[in-house]
């Protein structure tokens, strides 16, 4: 017996894409399969006009106008630094969408279309995604976002990019008109560079050159795999009568695309290639650089001087870093975003018109309760959030953090306002404490009251003490007067004492103090 002859990758790969397009044949074939069955259900298959209207939405007229300045301004309000990349970005949209509505305009879409794609290069928390967000929100587009990661060749296990265009789709709630002049926003696109392995890189090169079909302008079917409504939705009523099935399809020409990613070391390559960088060798080290680097010596890195390498930036060193010269040359605009310092996640706490400081402002005004901010308080948070090094991403847990007990406790008690110290950063249990003693006491004091007709009082001395117990202890002001005071009011209701005063001798000896009231009292009953 012969053996077989070993199959090369080329054999594979045709095999693989001849069952792919079996497969879809099969898909296509259910579908009408489907179509025609529920029609025949519905007495005739007459689609409605509902359905009629559904697959012919009114076509979308972009309602935007701004200059880039215009845009630039309101980004202004919201991110703070990253001047170069809202500048544009203000011009990306600008130009973008001032195309698109003169195209709407003179009904003419015949002329070349050259996208303003844009590459964002930042760390995370730069503020990326916000950006397109707010960007999005202002023209009045939809908007997703993407990550990189999640997609494969077509074929294989993981998405296909074309499901980034499903994804928009969905996200303009199946309008297909406002669809496909949304905005894709893609992250962690560093993450696509090419891998030089002998097998396929599916999740790399590959993913690169699906990317660069939908950049330059395709057609993509957004009606789902097989799913009934959606099939309902594709049948229209021809003219004649006749039933027809029309499939929602977006082109991909309108749509804008920014991808953005960190790109760990590429600051290298740039600084490399521009003479930024070089090499030196050890000072005590009598050999010469080259002779160092043939014993395999690694180089340290001298940089003469701190500089903007987003500057220096070419197409060149990005296909150097691993993508493809094409994909490249769609990708017109090129960003660096600068990470953030202490003093810059500070004015986002304090100017953003979007920061989180406003969000716990209207945390506790649900509760009726005002909170202020002292400079020196968000100065502190700045601070701790800067050496995370995640950015702007950090402040939301580091306040969280902090605050965590006040959200918890506040709404419980009479406390109309307070304000955030940079006391309470320092120490913010110990200060929370001593926001809500008094509160906690006189909210005790009136419950016991209300339950037993006891008049329970504590005087000044007794509550300080209580403060020095509640800081080291896990129990909340309320939770360690019930705790401490239980025992009391039962003996109190025994004897039949309808008055009583905590004093410090109380608190520090609880059970002591309780043994000597009740000998006195002549009460020998077990509490």
């Amino acid at each position: 017996m012969k053996d077989k002859k070993p199959l090369n990758l080329e054999d594979i790969w045709r095999r693989q894409r001849e069952e792919r397009e079996k497969q879809q044949a099969i898909r296509e074939q259910k579908e009408k399969e489907d179509i025609d069955n529920m029609l025949r259900a519905q007495g005739g298959g007459e689609p409605t006009q509902d359905m009629n209207q559904q697959n012919n939405p009114e076509p979308v007229k972009l309602d935007f106008d701004m200059k880039p300045k215009e845009v630039k301004e309101y980004l202004d309000k919201y991110v703070i630094k990253q001047e170069k990349a809202k500048k544009y970005l203000a011009i990306a949209i600008c130009y973008h969408y001032g195309r698109i509505k003169k195209v709407q305009e003179n009904g003419n879409d015949s002329d070349a279309f050259i996208k303003k794609n844009v590459l964002m290069i930042g760390n995370t928390g730069v503020g990326k995604t916000y950006l397109v967000q707010k960007l999005s929100k202002l023209v009045g587009v939809p908007f997703i976002k993407e990550d990189a990661t999640k997609f494969t060749a077509s074929g294989y296990v993981g998405r296909d990019v074309e499901e980034m265009v499903k994804d928009l789709y969905l996200s303009a709630d199946e309008n297909k008109e406002l669809a496909q002049y949304g905005i894709i926003y893609i992250d962690e696109v560093d993450k696509l560079r090419k891998q030089f392995t002998f097998s396929k890189d599916v999740g790399g090169a590959e993913v690169q050159h699906g990317l660069l079909k939908l950049m330059e302008e395709t057609e993509v079917d957004v009606s789902g795999n097989g799913d009934p409504l959606v099939l309902m939705k594709a049948v229209k009523k021809q003219p004649d009568g006749r039933i027809k099935i029309e499939k929602p399809i977006i082109n991909t020409k309108h749509i804008l695309f920014i991808v953005g990613g960190a790109f760990p070391g590429l600051e290298y390559i740039v600084k490399k290639k521009r003479g930024l960088v070089r090499e030196k060798k050890p000072a005590e080290s009598p050999l010469t650089e080259e002779e160092l680097r043939s014993l395999g010596y690694k180089a340290q890195i001298e940089e003469p001087e701190k500089s903007d390498w987003h500057d220096y930036l070419r197409a060149e060193d990005l296909v150097d870093y691993g993508f493809e010269p094409e994909l490249i040359g769609r990708i017109p605009i090129r960003v660096g975003l600068d990470d953030l310092e202490a003093d810059d996640l500070y004015q986002i706490l304090k100017k953003s018109e979007d920061s989180i400081i406003k969000q716990y402002h209207n945390d506790f005004d649900a509760f009726g309760i005002k909170v202020k901010f002292t400079d020196e308080a968000l100065k502190a948070f700045a601070q701790k959030a800067a050496t995370e090094k995640t950015g702007a991403r950090a402040l939301v847990g580091v306040i969280e953090e902090y605050l965590l007990d006040y959200l918890y406790e506040l709404p419980s008690t009479n406390i109309k306002e307070f304000t955030i110290t940079e006391q309470v950063i320092a120490n913010p249990r110990k200060e929370l404490i001593k926001l809500i003693m008094d509160d906690a006491v006189r909210i005790y004091s009136k419950k016991i009251y209300e339950q037993t007709g006891i008049d329970l009082s504590f005087n000044k001395k007794a509550i300080e003490y209580l403060k020095q117990k509640a800081f080291n202890s896990e129990q909340s002001p309320s939770e360690l007067c019930e705790a401490m005071f239980e025992r009391y009011i039962h003996a109190l209701k025994l004897y039949g004492q309808n008055k009583f005063t905590v004093t410090e001798a109380v608190i520090k000896n609880p059970d002591t103090y309780l043994k000597g009231m009740l000998i006195i009292n002549g009460c020998c009953k077990r509490i």
